[in-house]
């Protein structure tokens, strides 16, 4: 059934990388701009941060 899949992914799966995705959206949407000329001339790329999370280092 469905819910030994669900059971079996879960063990398979134990970390995950969490990543900033409005970050990640803004910095995309100002590039699309920039590459249209409507967009600021230069903004300098920075990168989103990334998470590891294990069942041990769950946030709260």
């Amino acid at each position: 059934m469905w819910w030994q899949a669900a059971e079996r992914f879960a063990r398979v799966v134990r970390d995950t990388l969490v990543t900033d995705l409005a970050h990640d959206m803004r910095m995309a949407c100002l590039h699309l701009m920039r590459a249209h000329g409507v967009g600021p001339p230069y903004t300098p790329v920075t990168l989103s941060g990334v998470q590891v999370v294990t069942p041990f280092n769950v946030p709260a």
